[in-house]
């Protein structure tokens, strides 16, 4: 990290870009100020101080590795911060459903820790229970609260990168999850349905995206390409408009998030 001096104190080159922002008319510019103010009052006063920063960081920017390292922070304890098991959850469960490969990682294990024991398993009932409780019946939100199976999240988690451009966070993959993989062991019907859930979760985010970037006319082309109600699609107007959506979003998000 590059640090330099202003006003005779040492200020990182994150808190000096959040100095810039303050006079810039830009909404992204705006969120990624927010996001980088975390690291600057976390150096300044103490990571206990820094957590609304990263808060707003997290739920309001929905960055996703905020959300990580929120979610291994509650999950650990210390600094001042109680560990929460709910919290973690939480911040684990939305960074793992915008891509985050070790998010994806990280909320596999924990199920399968909490798993274990009869508390543990209350304690990810509870969390559902909250969660779709605060969720409501808001049908706007992509986001259902709904938890993967652990070894669809590992499924996910160690996809190559390169395969995740639609994805709404970095294209990142996980070794561990790769590794976590071949000593998991599972039945062959469960097998069968993280697979299904995997391609579901995929196709998900996908048509998000494309919603993202497309017109309502576009989108109605795409999703018709893509999924025609009668019959196979056709493997050169599919091609054609995965292409098209993957030009889009690089258009959109290349310069911020890629």
């Amino acid at each position: 990290m590059f640090v330099f001096g202003f006003w005779g104190k040492t200020v990182t080159k994150n808190l000096f870009l959040i100095f810039l922002c303050w006079g810039i008319v830009s909404i992204s510019c705006i969120g990624e100020a927010r996001c980088l103010l975390g690291e600057a009052v976390q150096q300044k006063q103490g990571l206990k101080a820094s957590l609304p920063v990263y808060q707003d960081c997290a739920l309001i920017e929905n960055d996703d590795d905020a959300q990580y390292f929120l979610a291994s922070l509650y999950q650990r304890g210390g600094d001042g911060v109680s560990p929460s098991t709910g919290k973690a959850l939480l911040f684990y469960h939305l960074s793992a459903e915008n891509g985050n490969a070790r998010s994806q990682t990280e909320l596999a294990k924990l199920l399968l820790k909490l798993d274990e024991t009869s508390q543990g398993r209350q304690e990810i009932q509870s969390y559902l229970r909250k969660i779709q409780t605060a969720l409501g019946q808001n049908e706007s939100n992509p986001f259902k609260g709904e938890l993967l199976h652990p070894y669809t999240l590992l499924l996910l988690a160690q996809e190559n990168g390169k395969q995740k451009w639609y994805y709404p966070t970095k294209m990142t993959t996980s070794t561990e999850a790769t590794a976590l993989l071949k000593n998991y062991k599972v039945d062959p019907q469960k097998r069968a349905q993280a697979l299904r859930d995997a391609s579901s979760w995929k196709r998900k985010k996908m048509l998000e995206a494309a919603k993202e970037v497309f017109s309502p006319q576009e989108y109605q082309v795409f999703y018709q390409s893509i999924y025609p109600k009668e019959g196979r699609s056709d493997p050169f107007t599919r091609s054609q408009e995965l292409e098209k959506l993957k030009k889009q979003i690089y258009q959109k998000y290349f310069d911020t998030q890629r």
